[in-house]
């Protein structure tokens, strides 16, 4: 068993470089991608319309009871 599973992992570090992948054990890992500003700034302006229109509809719940 210990064999076939040495094979495997053989086989499969071969065929990570082979195919241009190079972030096995030990080496540094690629850099993330920064969030672009305007991107965020959509993002906050959509989080505050949900969170508006969600108040304004427990306003009304409220008031009809």
């Amino acid at each position: 068993m210990v064999r076939k599973t040495l094979w495997f992992l053989t086989i499969a570090c071969v065929y990570a470089v082979a195919m241009g992948q190079t972030a096995l054990a030990g080496s540094p890992t690629p850099p993330v991608p920064e969030i672009d500003p305007a991107t965020g700034g959509s993002a906050i302006s959509l989080i505050t319309g949900v969170l508006a229109v969600i108040e304004q509809r427990r306003r009304r719940a409220t008031r009809v009871t």
